[in-house]
């Protein structure tokens, strides 16, 4: 379990980098529709792999269902898959995450038009898109986590607070 840390008035949640993360369960299962996710973070090493929020199953032959926002070499990456068909966004090189400062990162998905988009600090901030816009439900059984992918792995270095999802 992360622990709460508290300074400045300000509340966050502190995950180690190796064991801990958030599990709220079964919960925003978004079907076929719209999906905006935005949280704040803070990371001691963004240059790793590392999930911010998923709600997804594990890759297989069929590929994963669901939504992911992830920090890969100081960027904010997510992806929408229905099984058969991913699409994933990276934000750009620059600016990139900077360690040890507080961080704005949103991704919204509009499922009528297929589009994917990925803010940094507020800021539309985007590479190429890669692969192909699901058609299908991003429904999963899978919980719905913070700071890890799947309670195994890619665990959160660093801090989360102000978390939405809608």
């Amino acid at each position: 379990m992360p622990r709460f840390r508290q300074r400045n008035h300000r509340s966050a949640l502190e995950y180690n980098g190796s064991t801990t993360s958030v599990a709220l369960g079964n919960v925003l299962n978004v079907g076929i529709g719209d999906l905006t996710i935005n949280v704040w973070f803070k990371t001691r090493n963004s240059q790793t792999l590392q999930a911010l929020v998923t709600k997804k199953t594990d890759l297989a032959s069929t590929g994963a269902i669901g939504y992911s926002m992830f920090l890969e070499n100081g960027r904010v990456r997510v992806a929408v898959s229905d099984g058969t068909l991913l699409l994933r966004r990276d934000s750009s090189s620059s600016p990139v995450v900077t360690n040890n400062k507080w961080h704005m990162a949103t991704m919204r998905w509009v499922a009528a038009t297929g589009t994917l988009t990925v803010f940094l600090n507020g800021v539309t901030n985007q590479g190429s898109p890669f692969g192909t816009a699901p058609t299908g439900t991003l429904t999963t059984t899978e919980q719905l986590r913070f700071g890890s992918d799947n309670g195994a792995r890619r665990f959160l270095d660093g801090c989360t607070r102000d978390k939405q999802i809608w």
